[in-house]
């Protein structure tokens, strides 16, 4: 069996209640006009608190309107999940500091006015703004899904990832671009149908959840001082709903378990899914249908056992 290596950076934000309605408050706002310490040596992702967890430091970071945890892998999804409960307690400790509340939610209230009179300071929180990615079902020119086009400075809202990485498995590294489309039809559907917050993900889709959004990460050749394969896929469907859920973390998990086990090595079985299952977990997760979603998964997981 693979001894799968998973990893995870959520997003979350800081937020007050306005009008019975959560909205962010940027991390830099703390910085900035409560001269928070923060340690700045990369000024686009400052450290406002870290502390020791399971596998190494966790770390408490800025990224625009949100705060992001950079949290290390684990052989284990419930460990994973200690660390990151142990970041989101970093950040209440920091929100709580001026009356605040953390959100971990997919998607959040963002009063656009309140910082565009200070866009010069606010800058990194009034762009839609990080590293370029990739999405398997637009690059070899299968289906293409068209994105909505906003500008980030009229654009009420702001989202919140929980991107999974992993690794491990020697076949993640040797077909990436089949490993991120089987993830879409386990995992997308998966947290279609079981996220705690629906509507708030289907928010979310059109600019970050598409089923097919990924990186290729290079993570190195030794976990723990166990050898591992040092290329793995950062899948960025999901949002942060997961990590706030250890069944459908779970779930998730057994599903990247189910991939690397049954599915990357049947190069049959893997043809009739994509035949099969690609339009359907396409219109499942682009189009918030739980009962889709859910049918496409038992589908899969019906040819297999």
């Amino acid at each position: 069996m693979n001894k799968i290596v998973f990893g995870s950076d959520p997003e979350g934000f800081y937020s007050r209640e306005k009008d019975g309605q959560l909205f962010v408050v940027p991390p830099a706002k703390y910085r900035l006009d409560f001269k928070f310490p923060t340690d700045d040596e990369d000024p686009r992702h400052p450290v406002f608190a870290a502390a020791d967890g399971q596998n190494g430091v966790i770390k408490l970071i800025e990224d625009g309107a949100a705060f992001e945890l950079t949290v290390p892998p684990s052989t284990e999804i419930e460990t994973l999940y200690q660390d990151i409960g142990l970041g989101y307690e970093l950040a209440k400790s920091v929100a709580s500091q001026f009356g605040d509340f953390i959100a971990i939610v997919p998607t959040i209230n963002y009063d656009v006015n309140e910082f565009r009179k200070r866009e010069d300071e606010f800058r990194q929180c009034l762009i839609f703004g990080c590293d370029p990615d990739m999405d398997v079902f637009e690059m070899e020119n299968l289906v293409h899904v068209e994105c909505m086009e906003e500008s980030a400075l009229d654009h009420p809202y702001r989202y919140g990832g929980g991107h999974l990485h992993i690794s491990g498995c020697e076949n993640f590294q040797v077909k990436p671009l089949l490993t991120v489309r089987l993830c879409a039809f386990l995992l997308g559907n998966l947290v279609t149908f079981l996220s705690p917050m629906k509507e708030l993900d289907h928010l979310r889709t059109y600019r970050y959840g598409r089923p097919g959004r990924f990186r290729i990460q290079d993570y190195g050749k030794l976990f723990n001082g166990i050898p591992w394969t040092n290329k793995g896929i950062e899948y960025r469907t999901p949002s942060n709903a997961w990590t706030t859920d250890i069944s459908l973390g779970r779930k998730l998990a057994e599903a990247v378990q189910v991939i690397a086990e049954y599915l990357l090595p049947n190069d049959k079985l893997t043809e009739v899914l994509i035949e099969d299952m690609q339009d359907r977990t396409i219109e499942a997760v682009m189009k918030g249908l739980p009962d889709l979603a859910e049918e496409n998964y038992n589908a899969v997981m019906s040819m297999i056992f």
